[in-house]
C-alpha cells in the first residue's frame, strides 16, 4: 500500500501576463492610492530593502497559474509542490496587480487575504512577495518575507507560479 501525499494546493485559474520589455521597481512599485492606475497604499520595509531597486530584462508573454492553499503552511511545503514552475518574476507579479489595480474582481484575491509569489531579489535569495487589498485604504498592501521566516500562510490565501 502506497501511502498518499496530501496536496497543499488547488489549482483555481490561469491568468495570462503580456511580454515585458523591462522593468523597474522603483518605476511601478509606488504608494499612490489617489491618481495611480495600480493602487499601493503601503510598501513594506522588507519589501524596500530586498526589491525597491531590483530591475529585470525582458520577459517573453506568459501564463500564471493560481492556487489556492487549503491548509496553513510555511513556505518549504508550497515550494517543494510547486517544484520548479514556483518563481514568478517581480514584474509578473506586478502585471497580476494591475489587472485589478483599483481593486476590481479578477484572478488574486481583494478580500483582504494574501496573494503570495514566489521571486528572487538581485542576490539570487528567494523570498515570499505578497500583496493584499485593503479596501478601507483602497489599494495594495504589498510586503515581502524569507523563505526561511517560521511564520506561515492560512489556507485560503493563494499562491502564484509559472
Amino acid at each position: 500500500m502506497t501511502a498518499q501525499v496530501k496536496k497543499l494546493l488547488q489549482f483555481v485559474t490561469t491568468t495570462s501576463v503580456a511580454a515585458i520589455e523591462s522593468f523597474t521597481a522603483a518605476d511601478n512599485f509606488k504608494v499612490d492610492t489617489k491618481k495611480a492606475a495600480t493602487r499601493i497604499y503601503y510598501l513594506g520595509d522588507s519589501f524596500k530593502k530586498h526589491f525597491g531597486r531590483k530591475e529585470e530584462g525582458a520577459s517573453e508573454a506568459t501564463k500564471i497559474k493560481v492556487h489556492k492553499l487549503l491548509e496553513g503552511s510555511l513556505d518549504a511545503p508550497i515550494i517543494t509542490e510547486l517544484a520548479d514552475k514556483c518563481e514568478i518574476t517581480l514584474g509578473q507579479f506586478f502585471a497580476l496587480l494591475s489587472k485589478q489595480g483599483k481593486g476590481e474582481s479578477g484572478p488574486l484575491l481583494t478580500n483582504g487575504w494574501a496573494n503570495i509569489a514566489y521571486i528572487r531579489d538581485d542576490e539570487g535569495n528567494l523570498w515570499a512577495v505578497y500583496a493584499h487589498w485593503s479596501a478601507g485604504r483602497s489599494g495594495w498592501n504589498v510586503e515581502a518575507s524569507s523563505v526561511e521566516y517560521p511564520s506561515g500562510w492560512d489556507d485560503g490565501y493563494q499562491v502564484m507560479s509559472r
